[in-house]
């Protein structure tokens, strides 16, 4: 996710506003898994915040669309 966020300061612009919106997304995914597993984190943790994260990325592709 560093990585990622990194390359979306770098790039900049559109690309990287739509890099970190992706990013939300991806670590949506992240919290899925490990709510799936029970592992690194406890699984409330991982709901809540797979839940912030989808809400994040959609939000932001919204306002990328809207603009």
């Amino acid at each position: 996710m560093g990585a990622l966020a990194l390359l979306a300061a770098l790039l900049g612009g559109a690309v990287g506003q739509w890099l970190v919106a992706l990013g939300w997304l991806v670590h949506s995914g992240w919290d899925w898994w490990h709510h799936r597993t029970g592992r690194v984190v406890p699984r409330a943790y991982a709901e809540w915040c797979g839940v912030i994260d989808v809400v994040l990325g959609i939000t932001n592709i919204l306002a990328l669309l809207a603009s």
